[in-house]
Order: structure tokens, then sequence, then C-alpha cells
């Protein structure tokens, strides 16, 4: 994982190290390599943004309105977060696509830390998800401000080779 801050266009803040899992489904550790080095541990069920986008796609495809996950993004090295995901009804956009119209569902995702003491999430973030996993309408609600963001334009990449 790398995490990468920027404060009026200048780096902020850097973080990176590794994440493992001893298996699918299983506990595992992160290593941090920077701002200073780290080990946490991962409890049993972690998983990554990534997965946590591809499980968004599946329960909204399979007509899933709920699903709770801890997900480690390696932006803090005390964090953990629970997040709870609200999926609402599909819909058709007018979007042509090479698989046809493109379908979207209304997402709502609150994150959980377990370190505040309250049950209020500590961060929101609402979102229109298609079926592609592209993220459209994008609102970021962190209590006492929100950011609106838009698509503005995409371009694809090379499916990674993972080691």
């Amino acid at each position: 994982f790398y995490v990468r801050s920027f404060d009026d266009g200048r780096p902020f803040e850097e973080i990176s190290g590794k994440a493992t899992l001893t298996a699918p489904g299983m506990a595992g550790v992160a290593h941090y390599e920077q701002p200073k080095v780290n080990t946490i541990d991962l409890p049993a069920g972690t998983i990554s943004p990534t997965l946590h986008m591809n499980r968004l796609v599946e329960a909204a495809e399979a007509g899933e309105y709920v699903m709770t996950h801890e997900v480690f993004d390696g932006s803090d090295p005390d964090v953990i977060s629970t997040v709870s995901a609200f999926i609402g009804q599909a819909r058709v956009s007018t979007i042509d696509t090479e698989h046809g119209k493109e379908q979207r569902w209304p997402v709502h995702l609150a994150y959980y830390s377990g370190n505040t003491g309250v049950d209020t999430p500590d961060f929101q973030i609402s979102f229109d998800l298609s079926n592609q996993g592209v993220l459209y309408d994008i609102v970021l609600d962190y209590g006492e401000f929100a950011l609106q963001a838009d698509l503005e334009e995409m371009e694809a990449y090379d499916t990674p080779v993972c080691q």
C-alpha cells in the first residue's frame, strides 16, 4: 500500500508498507515502512478497498442492500475501518457501453474506526456505483464539511501483474 497526501499541491504525508493475509478471509499483518516502521495485526475477514469495491458491485448485482466489512487501506496505522454499505435500487443510465446500458446503484458508505467512543461514523461517502465499478457523483462527508467530486475523465490501464 502507498498513500500520498497533498496540501496546496505539495506532498504533505507519505505512508507505505505491505499488508498480507495468511489466506483469504484469515488474519494477517500490515508492515509499515513510512512514516515510521510499525507492524499491526489485521483481524480475520479484513479486506482491501479494491476487494471491498468488487464486493459492493457483486452485492448490488445480487440485489443485496446492506453489507459490512473490516477494510484496511493503510492510511492510518491505528485504524482498520468497519465500513457499513447501504445500496439503493438499481437505475439504468442512458449511457451505452460495450456491455449494453450501464446499470448504476446509489451507495452510501459509513466508516467507523471504533476509536471515537461514539456510534456515529467518522467519515461517510455517497456515490452512484456502475456495474463496471466506476463511481459517479461522489460526496465525501467529513462531518464538519463535505466535498463533491465529479468524474471528468477516465483512462483504462492494463491489468497489473500481482506478485
